[in-house]
């Protein structure tokens, strides 16, 4: 699930939506449905929901780090600590922290 997800993390912070239907669709054959969408903005907010499992699912494993945006006040799950926002592309790639 981790894996897939973060495939959809980086095709969203790259404004990708073809990317973030295909890691979506590797998301959905791991068991958590998540749909296909037709814009950014639906995909970010299947994005979201897929957030809330993986930062339980990434809960004490080493290598995944908990942001979050205080922009738009949303939480992610990474692998590196530079801050790689999914959920405002490009013009808000940045923003955010790590979570302590």
């Amino acid at each position: 699930f981790l894996e897939g997800y973060e495939k959809m993390r980086v095709a969203l912070v790259a404004d990708d939506l073809v990317r973030a239907n295909a890691a979506a669709a590797e998301l959905s054959e791991s068991g958590f449905e998540v749909p296909k969408s037709e814009t950014l903005e639906r995909a970010r907010a299947a994005f979201a929901k897929a957030s809330d499992i993986a930062i339980q699912a990434a809960a004490g494993h080493p290598g995944y780090h908990v942001m979050r945006c205080p922009v738009l006040k949303l939480r992610w799950v990474q692998t590196s600590e530079k801050v790689s926002n999914p959920y405002g592309g490009k013009e808000l790639a940045n923003c955010g922290a790590v979570e302590k």
